[in-house]
């Protein structure tokens, strides 16, 4: 069977666990834990801290490994390591906090930077 493994990155609060979560075909494994920074706390209440992972079998033969990063800066140490070996990222936008896509774009900046492929999706859309 072959893997590919993808990282779903962005800033904090972005939907990056709610996708894998509502994708996922396993339960997804994750590292959330409370929200200690009073600023962060009116956004969420839980937030992921290492990592999340899932899985989406795509046939018999490929199967996608999903691994999010967490969303505030004091982890990016997270992100070279997640990213060892990944195909490239899906870079999640937040469509409702415009303050939220300066951020976007450093990060989507960095990625590129080392010649990543990316695909950027855009969340938390309002009808």
């Amino acid at each position: 069977m072959q893997i590919v493994k993808i990282v779903i990155t962005s800033g904090y609060a972005a939907g990056k666990t709610r996708f894998i979560r509502t994708i996922s075909d396993i339960e997804p494994v994750s590292t959330d834990y409370a929200v200690t920074l009073e600023e962060e706390r009116a956004l969420k209440h839980e937030t992921t801290v290492a990592l999340d992972f899932s899985v989406i079998a795509i046939n018999e033969r490929l199967s996608l490994y999903l691994f999010g990063t967490p969303g505030q800066e004091r982890f990016d140490f997270m992100w070279e390591h997640l990213a060892f070996g990944a195909l490239g990222y899906v870079v999640m936008v937040d469509s409702c906090r415009p303050a939220h896509f300066v951020e976007t774009q450093r990060i989507y900046g960095s990625i590129r930077s080392d010649h990543q492929r990316t695909v950027r999706g855009g969340s938390k859309q309002t009808g």
